[in-house]
């Protein structure tokens, strides 16, 4: 992995979990309800890159029990995000009792990857020597009950439900306030919200992107070049997301 996006990566994680600190630690945090949801949404993506960067660097030869275990936070990362504009833009203090229906595929794959989850360390050792001789196996193996085609066909699916709806809360909800007294106040949290979605969006496409060329060329990680401008995109895109809301509380 080059250099710069593995410090995009890193710096995006740093920014994430200054983020949550000051989300949930700060003396004066508010939090509340949305905060939680942002805390949860940006912890989900911190784990996936963190998992991201143990195998490219093969140090989760050292933690073989942490592999996949980013998989199914992945169907986390795209509801929480809708909780929470849904959330920010109705004052939402608690989930809806249909809301937790959007956790089945969390709950599909969990137990999709309960086999590769219980089986034994040297086992898991296995897998990964052949993974990271062949970078290729982690998407050609089948370590679930089903192909791993399926993740990664599903993941963007979800994604893309997900974020249609967020764009559509976000657009009605700046049509419908135009109140001129509020006008200020809410032109701010719509445009933060705005950014928030539009990170996601850039991700959405990136990966999609990514999983194309997954799904498309066998050998894909001796294609360096490739495989790096998806990878790019995904690294900065969160990286942006972090840091603006660092900047602006």
């Amino acid at each position: 992995m080059l250099e710069w996006i593995d410090f995009f990566f890193k710096a995006s994680i740093l920014c994430g979990l200054l983020t949550t600190f000051l989300l949930l630690f700060k003396k004066n945090a508010l939090r509340s309800f949305s905060d939680y949801l942002l805390t949860a949404f940006i912890l989900c993506q911190c784990w996936t890159i963190l998992l991201f960067i143990l195998v490219y660097s093969e140090n989760i030869l050292d933690y073989p029990h942490l592999y996949k275990s980013a998989a199914p936070l992945t169907f986390l990362i795209a509801p929480l995000g809708y909780f929470y504009v849904r959330s920010v833009l109705f004052n939402e203090v608690a989930f809806k009792k249909m809301d937790f229906l959007h956790m089945l595929p969390f709950l599909f794959f969990t137990l999709n990857y309960f086999p590769f989850f219980a089986s034994s360390t040297e086992s898991k050792l296995d897998i990964l020597n052949a993974t990271l001789l062949d970078k290729n196996v982690a998407i050609t193996a089948q370590l679930g009950l089903l192909p791993e085609s399926f993740f990664y066909i599903l993941r963007p699916i979800q994604t893309l439900f997900y974020l249609a709806f967020q764009w559509v809360l976000v657009l009605q909800f700046n049509k419908a306030f135009k109140v001129k007294e509020v006008q200020e106040q809410i032109g701010v949290v719509i445009s933060w919200l705005k950014v928030f979605t539009l990170t996601n969006t850039a991700v959405f496409f990136s990966l999609v992107f990514l999983i194309g060329l997954y799904l498309s060329i066998p050998n894909i990680f001796e294609e360096n070049l490739l495989s790096l401008i998806p990878n790019s995109l995904l690294s900065i895109s969160f990286f942006v997301g972090c840091t603006y809301l660092l900047v602006n509380p």
